[in-house]
């Protein structure tokens, strides 16, 4: 009975995740004010955002990449993400190209 209790309690004090921030949050997740944030982004050296209504936000998976990268202007990190995700396609290519040939 003292386990069951247990995995209930850990079950409901799981938090799920943001997957978006608006600018107050990345604000806050950055260390800057969201007058900077609202800044950098009118001048392209934020990860485009995406508009959700009347609302900005920032997929926070794209955030912690473009952290990772550096921190490029978005013109370079548009780029970026386009020559990764030829790439990742033309590997995928190979590969079931490769499965077709090893199958007959």
């Amino acid at each position: 009975m003292i386990e069951a209790q247990s995995i209930r309690t850990s079950k409901c004090k799981r938090r799920l995740r943001p997957l978006v921030a608006d600018a107050e949050r990345l604000a806050r997740l950055l260390g800057c004010g969201v007058r900077s944030i609202r800044t950098w982004d009118y001048a392209g050296k934020l990860p485009r955002p995406v508009k959700l209504g009347n609302r900005t936000l920032w997929v926070l998976s794209e955030i912690h990449r473009w952290l990772t990268a550096g921190a490029p202007d978005r013109e370079t990190w548009e780029t970026l993400k386009a020559e990764a995700a030829l790439q990742k396609e033309m590997k995928g290519g190979r590969r079931r190209s490769l499965r077709g040939l090893c199958s007959k």
